[in-house]
């Protein structure tokens, strides 16, 4: 099992939230407090994007 960490401040959606891995499931590992956003969802908007649009996005990718 992987556990990932959705942050989100209190400027959502107006700032972007932060996705940290809790899970060392990688070598080497991204267990480290890195913001995993930027690779899950590159493009975000901030005015588009929904939360449910992100759990896809980490669901989608955390089956290859």
């Amino acid at each position: 099992m992987i556990i990932l960490l959705l942050i989100l401040n209190g400027n959502y959606p107006l700032e972007i939230p932060k996705i940290i891995s809790k899970s060392n499931f990688s070598h080497p590992t991204l267990m480290d407090g890195r913001d995993l956003m930027p690779e899950i969802c590159p493009r975000w908007a901030a005015n588009k994007t929904k939360l449910i649009d992100i759990v896809k996005k980490v669901d989608r990718k955390s089956v290859v």
